[in-house]
């Protein structure tokens, strides 16, 4: 795969998913991503880690939501899609754990999302394609 410009993307998951988010991060990295994550910039509970959050959005070209039964209850993930969806950045769901009820929040009913539940290797193929061909259009 070609390597895309150094690119901001902003990982959005429940801590319940960080597995999945990790080798997803990983994959996007090998391929010139240039991924934040939270827990490798903040220290948790920390008074400034909101404002970062918050930041970090702003800066994205794009943000990536893990997608599960865990992350449609998290309340940050919700606020993280509601900041993304107010500044207007380009949100790529994978959908990891859960069936579409269980792990699809009202935010992203509409959106079209890669599955990554049965053949994680195609769906970090799939997200990538999509996140270059958007990253590409955006003129990045």
């Amino acid at each position: 795969m070609s390597q895309l410009p150094i690119t901001q993307v902003f990982m959005s998951y429940s801590r319940r998913d960080k597995d999945v988010m990790w080798r997803t991060v990983t994959f996007l990295r090998k391929q010139g991503v240039n991924v934040w994550v939270d827990n490798e910039k903040l220290i948790p509970g920390t008074p400034v880690w909101e404002e970062e959050i918050e930041k970090a959005i702003k800066a994205a070209r794009a943000v990536v939501v893990v997608m599960s039964p865990d992350s449609k209850n998290s309340e940050w993930v919700r606020r993280e899609i509601s900041l993304a969806d107010q500044y207007r950045k380009h949100i790529l769901p994978i959908l990891v754990r859960g069936d579409e009820d269980s792990s699809i929040t009202l935010r992203l009913v509409t959106r079209q999302y890669v599955d990554m539940r049965e053949n994680e290797e195609a769906g970090l193929s799939s997200l990538y394609s999509a996140l270059s061909a958007y990253l590409g259009e955006a003129g990045t």
